[in-house]
């Protein structure tokens, strides 16, 4: 994390990663890898936010290969279909996260391209 001055004091400062998400090829990588290259190992994320035009299917199991806990996920799912939206959720629900929130993206709905925003929350397992 960067710093920045604000009336004499230090504030901490968002610095953003060039990082596609997905398997470790390229500019892409590993939720697992970014984690451990930012040194985020054994920490608390608040809130995860992807929005990754479609690869949040291929890449939702990575997310809990990662050595840090999601508190809460924010995912926008792209063109879902009845074999895979299930089973993400499956994953989900298996990892103890639950639905908050729930929205369509009206900007990018249709027949073929449709988009629902979703908010959830980790809970204890108990």
């Amino acid at each position: 994390m960067g710093f920045r001055e604000h009336k004499g004091q230090q504030l901490p400062a968002v610095n953003y990663h060039k990082f596609g998400l997905g398997k470790d090829e390229g500019k892409y990588k590993s939720l697992k890898t970014v984690v451990e290259l930012l040194g985020h190992n054994n920490r608390t994320i608040d809130i995860f936010k992807i929005d990754c035009e479609g690869c949040e299917w291929t890449t939702a199991h990575q997310w809990f290969e990662a050595d840090v806990t999601l508190r809460q996920i924010q995912v926008e799912l792209h063109k879902s279909d009845v074999i895979k939206t299930p089973q993400f959720f499956d994953m989900l629900y298996e990892n103890n996260y639950v639905i908050t929130h729930k929205e369509s993206n009206i900007e990018w709905t249709g027949p073929q391209n449709v988009a629902i925003e979703y908010a959830l929350l980790k809970l204890a397992p108990e």
